[in-house]
């Protein structure tokens, strides 16, 4: 496995993952290929996007996908909104996997913050 797995945001996100597919397990048929297949794709694309981008070779490519990470992290967000209102999810599912989202959203934001200040200095950010 690759360094990025010692990333704890990395970690928590892929756990958010097993979450999401867990759960929607629970969706209506109808749902399989709209709801469901684009709540998992945008929660699966937090962590490939941040274990894509902690393995390229550029700083400029590292921040972009880190950056794209974070925008799934925000439609995930939607889409589990739109999965609660729908009354696809129990109150108890809903809140853990908003308070998982919300850490996750969080840590990114940190991490990437760390990476930009340490750009900024000349420095090659090591988390």
């Amino acid at each position: 496995m690759s360094e990025v797995s010692k990333l704890r945001v990395y970690n928590l996100a892929c756990e958010l993952t097993m979450q999401v597919y867990q759960v929607t397990e629970g969706f209506p048929g109808p749902e399989k290929f709209r709801l469901t297949d684009q709540f998992i794709r945008s929660v699966s694309s937090i962590s490939a996007n941040i274990a894509e981008g902690y393995n390229r070779m550029s700083e400029k490519e590292k921040r972009r996908f880190f950056y794209t990470a974070l925008a799934s992290a925000e439609e995930a967000k939607h889409h589990l909104l739109l999965a609660k209102n729908l009354r696809y999810l129990s109150e108890q599912e809903s809140s853990k996997l908003e308070t998982t989202l919300c850490i996750v959203i969080g840590m990114l934001r940190a991490f990437i913050n760390r990476f930009d200040e340490a750009i900024e200095r000349g420095e090659r950010y090591e988390p």
